[in-house]
């Protein structure tokens, strides 16, 4: 059969698509193991195209760097393993009163995992999402994007709510299209939604209000405090030098 003749690259060898086997007294050709496991590996790429994540990080949950003192890393790996079952109404809220802490990579490394389930999640700055709000009141393909987020199985809000992170007029024009959007994510869709932020729930109603901070305090069961600091020019000169920094 002219299939069984086909190969494919992958991990810089040329690899059968195809093997036979008998069943039932029959030849049949199936898929090889390594063909399998690049068309998974090509599905979660069409996922993460889609999220916001230009490619599959190098680094995440299985990669963190610290003690982790506060057990957040189980914790997420279980969120991501039974997200479907348990955890999909379930909001998380990733905080640090400094960057450099892995949250941002965690919160990826999430969206990457359950693409290889099958699941659609998305990555956005806050500060991004807001303009996409304010644009989709008078943009038809905002307007779409906006609606995409709003209904993602999973979502990542990457720098929320701290000053210099979030531009924030002085009339506070923005935090009405920020509310509403959060409110009907959080508690009238109820979809998963995973906020980043340098900025612990009860500050936020310093700069956003009160009504704000209660809708994502009352939102997140149980906040998670990330305080392994990490220098990311270490994984820049590791990916750049690698073996030979």
């Amino acid at each position: 059969m002219d299939v069984i003749n086909e190969k494919f690259d992958y991990k810089g060898r040329l690899w059968p698509k195809y093997k036979i086997i008998e069943s039932d007294g029959e030849e049949m050709a199936v898929p090889t193991p390594e063909w399998k496991e690049h068309l998974a590996e090509l599905e979660v790429k069409r996922y993460l195209s889609a999220s916001g994540i230009k490619e599959i990080p190098k680094y995440g949950l299985d990669t963190y760097i610290g003690e982790d003192q506060n057990r957040n890393i189980p914790k997420l790996k279980k969120y991501c393993d039974e997200f479907d079952t348990k955890f999909k109404k379930i909001h998380l809220y990733l905080w640090s009163t400094i960057n450099g802490t892995q949250k941002s990579t965690c919160a990826k490394d999430i969206i990457v995992r359950l693409a290889k389930k099958g699941i659609q999640g998305y990555f956005i700055l806050m500060d991004d999402l807001i303009h996409w709000l304010l644009k989709a009141e008078r943009d038809e393909i905002a307007g779409r994007k906006v609606k995409m987020w709003q209904k993602a199985a999973f979502l990542v809000i990457d720098e929320c709510f701290t000053k210099g992170q979030v531009t924030l007029f002085a009339t506070g024009y923005q935090k009405a299209f920020i509310n509403t959007f959060l409110k009907n994510r959080l508690e009238v869709n109820q979809l998963a939604t995973c906020f980043t932020a340098n900025i612990a729930i009860e500050g936020i109603g310093e700069l956003w209000g009160p009504g704000l901070q209660s809708l994502i305090n009352r939102s997140i069961p149980t906040p998670m405090f990330f305080d392994d600091t990490v220098d990311v020019s270490k994984f820049r000169n590791d990916d750049i030098w690698g073996d030979a920094k």
